[in-house]
């Protein structure tokens, strides 16, 4: 068997694997206050 045939099940999980990394989506970066900033802001508030 030459060096360039793969199996088919070789070929069937490099494709899955490239089409799911593109889908792959990073974390959003939270923007504006905390959690814990807004609780203690609404302890404040309630006090």
């Amino acid at each position: 068997m030459p060096a360039f045939e793969f199996s088919d099940r070789a070929v069937e999980m490099a494709l899955i694997n490239k089409i799911t990394q593109k889908t792959r989506q990073e974390k959003p970066i939270p923007r504006g206050r905390s959690i814990n900033e807004l609780m203690g802001r609404l302890s404040l508030l309630k006090k």
